[in-house]
């Protein structure tokens, strides 16, 4: 569910960009495909194989999916979003977390991301606070 809203919320802000993409270099170009590769590994990682045991694999992976998913994060300080503070602070805040929360391989820490999440997805939609 969070990778899914994550996803949409991504082609929403991104829709923004469009008007910037027309006179880039090309590598000024890949910029702005860092985030959806990104974000193509995280859920690549994710995903485990038909016939392995699911709670094993995620367990295995916690690491390096919580790391490419802060990187995800992390990249979308690469361009200007017309996004209030809440969000930005968040960001920061779910960054470092979700780091060291796939450091430390701690399962119940994962509600915790889930909290966060729901947190940012009220504050994306102004349901509360806004600055």
């Amino acid at each position: 569910m969070m990778l899914t809203e994550t996803a949409l919320y991504n082609v929403f802000i991104y829709e923004d960009l469009l008007h910037e993409l027309e006179h880039l270099t090309y590598l000024n170009y890949l910029r702005y495909l860092i985030p959806p590769f990104l974000f193509l590994l995280t859920t690549n990682i994710f995903t485990p194989e038909d016939g392995i045991d699911t709670k094993e694999y995620f367990l295995k992976q916690m690491p390096s999916f919580l790391t490419l998913f802060s990187l995800f994060i992390a990249s979308h300080f690469l361009f200007n979003f017309d996004e209030n503070l809440a969000v930005k602070v968040i960001r920061i805040v779910a960054i470092f977390l979700i780091f060291i929360i796939g450091l430390s391989r701690k399962t119940w820490a994962m509600y915790i991301i889930f909290l966060l999440w729901l947190i940012a997805l009220l504050v994306k939609g102004n349901v509360f606070l806004t600055f």
